[in-house]
């Protein structure tokens, strides 16, 4: 009876082929915006003596914690939806749990992305990546 459903659901499709499930897209960590964070803070540290250590400090903590976050966090993409994992042993990506400021889990379905654009303008066209998407 299997084979006979098959068979039919073959027949009414006209042949067409089941969707392949594609593997999951890890996006790569990059510590750019990280390293440009953390070289401008220790600019700024050692440039401007009272303003700058003040500003300089926090441009310098911000880098680090972008260095942290890129270290730990990554964006994948599968067939369905986006979603954070973070990095755990041996190279496993994790759950990283819920999201602590608007509940549920860091997965978001491609279907309930409504406003969206490329930020700042214009770098696609140019060939460069986006900073925010």
């Amino acid at each position: 009876q299997r084979a006979a459903s098959q068979v039919s659901r073959r027949f009414f499709n006209f042949g067409a082929e089941e969707k392949v499930k594609e593997p999951p897209v890890v996006i790569k960590e990059d510590y750019t915006l990280a390293a440009a964070f953390s070289v401008l803070g220790i600019l700024l540290c050692a440039v401007l003596p009272y303003l700058g250590f003040g500003i300089g400090a926090l441009i310098l903590i911000l880098g680090v914690l972008f260095f942290v976050q890129a270290g730990r966090v990554r964006f994948v993409f599968d067939d369905e939806a986006f979603e954070l994992r973070t990095k755990g042993d041996e190279a496993d990506l994790n759950a990283p749990g819920e999201n602590i400021v608007v509940g549920g889990k860091n997965r978001w379905a491609y279907s309930s992305f409504v406003n969206w654009e490329f930020f700042p303008k214009g770098l696609v066209e140019k060939g460069l990546p986006p900073i925010l998407v």
